[in-house]
């Protein structure tokens, strides 16, 4: 007897520990739940894009005036960077491209407010969903708004409108455009900052393709990970 009451009592004892450890489970998953952010890694075949919520965006990250007035009215903001000369001209041919890869040249953003359904918002090539934290996401949007080129007074005044007319704006960017800096090295270190340990090589920033390669790679290693 006194044997099956031990029994009994470490039997309950691990149905109370399995009870405890699952509710502890459950409230990690509804902490990560409501902590979960994501943010997209967009491809139009020759250029690649980050696309972020604006509302998530965090205040101070961007220039003043980017997202609470001339992007005011769009739920998300796409982001791509590239060559000033090649990406801002009205029918950029073989010879730009050919400057914009061999003779470094200054950068520019080009900025495009989205509505919902993204899926519908353009003709993607690709656009990969990217789950993150909020601390990654507040990263990237930091590393986003760190490629605007500022005056002293820390704002970002847009060149021209951007490729879409009034739903886009381009802006000067920080960094030169090479052929081993180009729009595709960009976004990989955008990815980088949100969390996905994107490669910045030359071979695996090779193309649009390339990218939208290892975001969908590793956004399916973390899901792994995450189960």
């Amino acid at each position: 007897m006194r044997s099956l009451a031990r029994f009994l009592l470490i039997l309950v004892g691990f149905s109370l520990l399995s009870a405890v450890q699952g509710a502890m489970a459950a409230s990690d998953r509804r902490r990560v739940g409501k902590d979960e952010r994501a943010f997209y890694v967009g491809s139009h075949g020759w250029h690649t894009s980050i696309v972020v919520a604006r509302t998530q965006i965090p205040s101070g990250a961007w220039p003043p005036g980017v997202t609470e007035r001339t992007f005011a009215g769009y739920p998300y903001l796409e982001i791509g960077w590239g060559d000033r000369k090649f990406y801002t001209a009205p029918k950029p041919n073989v010879a730009m491209a050919f400057d914009a890869a061999f003779a470094p040249g200054p950068s520019v953003l080009h900025v495009v407010g989205l509505r919902p359904p993204l899926e519908r918002a353009h003709a993607w090539s690709a656009l990969v969903r990217a789950r993150c934290t909020r601390a990654e996401l507040d990263l990237l949007c930091r590393a986003l708004g760190d490629s605007f080129e500022r005056d002293l007074k820390g704002r970002a005044r847009p060149l021209s409108p951007g490729l879409y007319g009034a739903t886009s704006r381009f802006y000067p960017a920080r960094g030169r455009y090479s052929l081993l800096n180009t729009c595709d090295t960009w976004t990989a270190r955008m990815m980088r900052a949100g969390g996905l340990p994107a490669s910045t090589n030359p071979f695996a920033t090779r193309s649009a393709g390339a990218i939208i390669a290892q975001a969908r790679k590793l956004v399916a290693r973390r899901q792994r990970t995450q189960r």
